[in-house]
């Protein structure tokens, strides 16, 4: 179920509308974002509002490891590579 939202969050390089809630699991939710500064469409990940500290932290430092992740696979170079990857881009962190 999409849940529309009318927030502003703030990133490393540039601050982003949430548009839509697209879902949430154990490591946080996902939104649909535009930034504010060129209307670029987006994916942000973000620990989920929890009564517990614990709970935020942990999401918050498995949403940096799969950034990690992310940032890695954009240097990967697969030498026998027979179908095209497209891995998504890091655009933004906060």
């Amino acid at each position: 179920m999409l849940t529309e939202t009318n927030e502003a969050i703030r990133g490393q390089s540039q601050s982003w509308n949430l548009i839509k809630k697209l879902g949430e699991g154990d490591a946080g939710e996902v939104y649909l974002v535009e930034s504010l500064l060129d209307h670029q469409p987006a994916i942000s990940k973000r620990p989920r509002k929890s009564t517990f500290f614990s709970d935020v932290l942990r999401q918050a430092n498995q949403i940096k490891r799969e950034g990690n992740i992310l940032r890695g696979l954009a240097k990967a170079k697969l030498k026998s590579q027979v179908l095209p990857l497209n891995f998504p881009t890091l655009i933004d962190q906060n």
